[in-house]
């Protein structure tokens, strides 16, 4: 599988977009590598892990 990077600019309008994308590489075993700022964390955590 692959490994892919992301760079999200540290703004909800931009990271949200990506987050269905992401999840659904990462459902289909690619590994993925999220770059953001630290206030996305908790928003990425929940799309991820389900309670953050």
């Amino acid at each position: 599988m692959s490994i892919i990077a992301f760079f999200g600019v540290p703004t909800h309008g931009h990271v949200n977009p990506t987050l269905g994308l992401v999840s659904e590489l990462i459902n289909n075993g690619e590994t993925v590598i999220y770059f953001t700022d630290a206030t996305n964390v908790m928003n990425m955590n929940d799309t991820f892990f389900g309670d953050g």
